[in-house]
């Protein structure tokens, strides 16, 4: 039997469609998937599959249009001192990203006072075989396809493209320390 070769999201980003994410988001909203809240969540956060599989809060301030995701960090090791606990991602509302944050912005603006609105998929693994079968969906020609880790990996690309320090990227990427993040997204 063949030993299927493990894939390189870092690699493989490079070779999806430069807006993919986006792409991947529209269709899940349009659609109106179970996994469009999650997706939207991996879109601001990077988070790992398994943060989402335990379960992001998020709030959201409507006074300054504000989005905050709290995530629960999954890799975590008090001997290796080794990710961080609790991380929390705030995301400013604009016209630009309007679209893409609306769909959870409804859920506070149809119930004032609301608060603690979680995000939860039921596996990890699952959620980013979703990711994949959209991916495929939208190009079926292509080669190589989206998964959770390819959007954590553009995350990541983003952040080191807008000028964010090596210590703010590991706080959004969940590490303790600024060395892991060398394995995550490039500059270009």
């Amino acid at each position: 039997m063949e030993e299927k070769k493990k894939s390189n999201s870092k690699r493989n980003i490079s070779k999806l469609n430069d807006n993919f994410r986006e792409s991947i988001l529209d269709y899940a909203i349009s659609h109106n998937l179970k996994c469009a809240h999650a997706l939207i969540a991996l879109y601001a956060t990077g988070c790992r599959p398994a943060e989402i599989e335990k379960g992001i809060v998020v709030n959201f301030d409507d006074k300054t249009n504000v989005l905050e995701f709290r995530i629960l960090g999954s890799k975590l090791s008090r001997a290796q001192k080794r990710g961080i606990a609790i991380r929390k991602i705030k995301i400013q509302i604009t016209d630009k990203n309007e679209r893409f944050y609306s769909h959870i912005t409804e859920i506070f603006k149809n119930n004032p006072g609301s608060y603690n609105y979680k995000i939860k998929t039921e596996s990890g693994k699952a959620f980013s075989g979703y990711i994949s079968k959209i991916s495929k969906e939208l190009w079926p020609r292509k080669k190589h396809h989206a998964s959770a880790y390819s959007f954590r990996h553009a995350k990541a690309s983003d952040l080191k493209n807008n000028d964010y320090s090596d210590i703010e990227i590991a706080q959004v990427l969940g590490h303790a320390s600024t060395r892991a993040q060398q394995s995550y997204g490039r500059r270009n």
